[in-house]
Order: C-alpha cells, then structure tokens, then sequence
C-alpha cells in the first residue's frame, strides 16, 4: 500500500522524532510545546478557553481516567460527533490501534455536545480539532453537525464519494465565513485523508497504469492531464490529483480545490495555512530519500512554519503545523539519506548546506532557525569543516531538543 505526501512527512517526522512520556496529567491550558525561536514574536491570537473536536473513530471510549489501564468507560463516542473541552490535556501519552494504526496520543478532558451530557477523557488520536478559541467566536456546530453526518453516511471506499463531499460543501458552505469555514475545511480535508487511506483505488487501480517518464515529469511537476486514462479522469471532480514520491505514483486530496474555494472565507491564520501547504504539495521537498528543492527554499519553508506558530501557537491544527517546522528544520540541519550534509566517507561538509547555513543565518537571524544555522557554520569552522564528535553531539543535542 502506498503512502499519501502527508503520511510520508509524518513518517519522516517520527523518524526523527521519539514521543517523550511522563506520568503526570497536565490540568492546565498551556500553548503547546514549539520549537520557537528565542526571541518570540506576540501571538495574535488569545488563548482559548473552548475547544471542539470531531470524533474520528467509532465507539471511541469516555474514560474516568487519562489512561486505558484502571480506568472506568463512561460511555463511547460516534464517529462523526463532536465534543468539547478547555484545553486540559494529559501530559503522558499512550499507545492504542485505530483502524489498524497504532497511534501514540494523549488524552483529552471532553464533554459531550448531546443533551445527555456526558464528561471524561477520550484518547486523542481518535479526535481532531474543528475549533480553539473563545466562546463568542465559535464556530455554528448545527451547521457542522449536518455536514458531520452527511460525511459519515458516505462509503470511503467508493471514489464518487469525495464529489459528493465536495458538491455538499458547495451547496452549503459557500458564503460561510470564519470559523465555522474554517471548521467545514477541516472537516472534508480529514474525510477526503481518510479517502486516500481506506480507498484500494489509491494503491491498486493506479499501479495498472504504465506511466511513461513524461507522465512521471509531468506529474511531479504538477501539470499532469488527468483525463489521459480512463482510470484518471474522474480524479479531478472527486477532489484529487495525481503525486509522485519515493518512486510511486498515488492520488492524494487537491489542495488547489481546497485553497480556491476556502481562501476568500476562512479565518486568517487558516488562510495562510493553505496557501503554505498548497505551496509545498505543488512543489514537494523530498523524494527517493533525498531533498529535492534548494536548501534556501527549505529554509524558507522552516522559518515560515516557525513564525507561524510563534504567532498563532494555539491554531486549531497546531500539532500538524509545529510537525512541519520541526523536519523541515531537522532535515535543513542534517539533510537526508541522498542528501547528506556532510559527505559519507569524508565526513566534509557540503558546499551546499554550508551555503543554506549562511543564507538562514543571514535572512532569518532572529529565528531558531537562523540562530541554529549560525551556531553550526560556527562549529564546523572551527573543526575544520567537517563532521566531528563535536558536530555530532550538537546535531543529536538539536534533535532532541526538537523533539521535545
């Protein structure tokens, strides 16, 4: 089965990264943990005292306790309601399979939106946020509701699925605005991931295809003609394009559709979202295990993503947000397996990371990118140009710190 451009830059990231476990639960409503730069920028955005997720599983258990050992149900969640809470989470997190997938999350202290209201911890990875901010600006969860059920009586293995999503969002969404569009987009891009996922179109129809390397030129650069064989034609009206990485070929949801109709509505933060991740499906940073865009763009992409969420450090998709910050400032750092930063055999550092160094040193100097980079180009000067214990212990110090 192949992976989708977000599920590999997860994969990445949790390469590099190990989830690091305490014991204690955390009551409080703290900005999540960033790799920020030193000098923080004032967030434009207060902090939140109300939060709505999606149940994104069924049967998804309400527990008396942040854990799944000694702890009481209180009941179970549908897949497709919504819950809310204030921000308390606990510190340690937890293993659990979901679909299939082991997932290593949290928990979260939730209420129901029902009438029956119920109250407890539900283990994060089988939530996703919709809304963090204040009760004055919160999204109209009627209006979502009808969407959230509308997306659940759909068949995710069938392709004309994500068209009926789309025409829904249509019809009903079109002159939404704020935080209730921003809530709608969530919605259709967690149901069109789960689309690439459950849908055996994406890793089994695709691969009866014989791709000639012009098809391959022209899907990498994003200007493929989907109605070049019957088994891509209907993609495009479905909400997905074609994508090629690590050497195969799979569909993945349109972030084109997804910013063109979005953009004008949402919240601005969002906004800026889309366009950053359009930006980056359009023009991919890896492939066949190396960095395929100029280290400075890869710069670029870490700093952007690092203002981001020094300004916005409680966007309602945060963990994605901070994720991409912190591999595209690891893999800028230590680059990748085709991409080395310092030479396998010689250990001499690259001409062109020393350059991408001294570009993000320059540009982005009040940055933690900039601020890395400038300690690093120090340290590898002063050994020679070239990867010694000393480098190594700082690159293993830096990771961990990003991790955290």
């Amino acid at each position: 089965m192949k992976i989708t451009a977000f599920c590999f830059s997860i994969a990445v990231f949790l390469l590099c990264f190990a989830a690091c476990k305490s014991n204690t639960t955390s009551t409080g409503k703290d900005a999540p943990t960033i790799v920020a730069a030193e000098e923080s920028v004032p967030p434009s955005s207060p902090q939140p005292d109300l939060y709505y997720y999606v149940v994104t599983t069924d049967n998804l258990l309400l527990r008396d306790k942040p854990t799944q050992n000694g702890s009481s149900s209180q009941g179970k969640l549908r897949a497709g309601e919504f819950v809310q809470g204030n921000g308390d989470v606990s510190s340690d997190k937890e293993e659990a399979t979901i679909g299939g997938i082991p997932i290593t999350a949290p928990f979260y202290k939730v209420s129901t939106t029902t009438p029956d209201e119920k109250n407890g911890w539900a283990f994060g990875g089988g939530l996703q946020a919709i809304y963090a901010g204040a009760r004055n600006t919160s999204p109209d969860l009627t209006k979502l509701k009808q969407f959230s059920v509308f997306l659940q009586s759909l068949d995710l293995k069938k392709m004309e699925s994500g068209q009926k999503a789309w025409d829904f969002v249509k019809a009903n969404f079109a002159s939404t605005k704020g935080t209730t569009a921003d809530a709608a987009y969530i919605l259709l891009q967690q149901f069109m991931r789960r689309m690439e996922v459950a849908n055996e179109y994406f890793y089994t129809e695709l691969d009866k295809i014989q791709w000639t390397e012009d098809d391959q030129n022209l899907i990498y650069q994003g200007q493929f003609n989907l109605e070049k064989y019957p088994l891509t034609q209907h993609l495009s009206v479905c909400g997905f394009r074609l994508q090629i990485a690590e050497g195969s070929i799979f569909a993945i949801a349109d972030f084109r559709d997804f910013e063109d109709f979005f953009a004008g509505n949402v919240t601005p933060g969002m906004k800026n979202y889309l366009q950053q991740i359009r930006k980056e499906q359009d023009k991919t940073a890896f492939d066949d295990g190396g960095i395929v865009i100029p280290l400075e763009e890869l710069a670029d992409r870490a700093a952007f993503w690092e203002k981001f969420n020094q300004e916005q450090p409680y966007f309602v998709l945060s963990e994605e947000t901070q994720m991409s910050q912190q591999w595209t400032l690891e893999a800028l750092m230590n680059g990748a397996n085709n991409t080395p930063a310092f030479e396998y055999e010689s250990n001499k550092l690259n001409e062109d990371f020393k350059k991408a160094w001294t570009y993000a040193a320059s540009h982005y100097s009040t940055l933690k990118v900039g601020k890395s980079a400038k300690k690093l180009l120090d340290l590898v000067a002063a050994e020679g140009n070239k990867k010694t214990k000393k480098v190594e212990d700082f690159l293993a110090s830096f990771q961990s710190q990003a991790g955290e």
